[in-house]
């Protein structure tokens, strides 16, 4: 199975000391996903991590925090090829108070109730690897 490389991150808020996480829906995927994508030749990882949160997402206003860690798990590709992907995970913080607008394929976006958002997440690796981390994330 080919390896691929993606990044994206964990956008969170905090509204009235309750912690929200940004979610992107996805058409290709069929449900609510981290904003992630593939490295592109020449960038860095965090390059990446911030690109794609700012196309998946809509959002600007928003700053990279910390290094979550990695989700390795299968993954389809846009060709229809399964790949074993590296998702390097990264923290994001913002104090938009706005429901962004996402530039590219994604449908919408929605903040939600830090818990509740990640149960919602599509791929169980994902919500597996969140919910491990649901102590650090609360902190932010």
């Amino acid at each position: 199975m080919r390896k691929a490389v993606s990044a994206g991150g964990v956008v969170l808020r905090k509204i009235n000391s309750r912690t929200e996480i940004l979610l992107a829906f996805s058409n290709f995927s069929k449900g609510w996903v981290l904003p992630k994508g593939h490295v592109d030749k020449g960038e860095t990882i965090e390059e990446t991590a911030v690109r794609e949160v700012r196309e998946e997402t809509g959002l600007s206003d928003f700053k990279l925090v910390s290094k979550l860690g990695v989700i390795t798990r299968p993954s389809k590709e846009y060709s229809g090829e399964i790949v074993e992907k590296d998702i390097h995970v990264f923290v994001f913080k913002t104090f938009s108070n706005i429901n962004p607008t996402p530039e590219n394929e994604h449908e919408k976006t929605k903040w939600f109730e830090l818990f509740e958002g990640i149960n919602k997440i599509r791929f169980k690796p994902d919500r597996d690897f969140l919910m491990n981390k649901i102590k650090e994330l609360e902190k932010f």
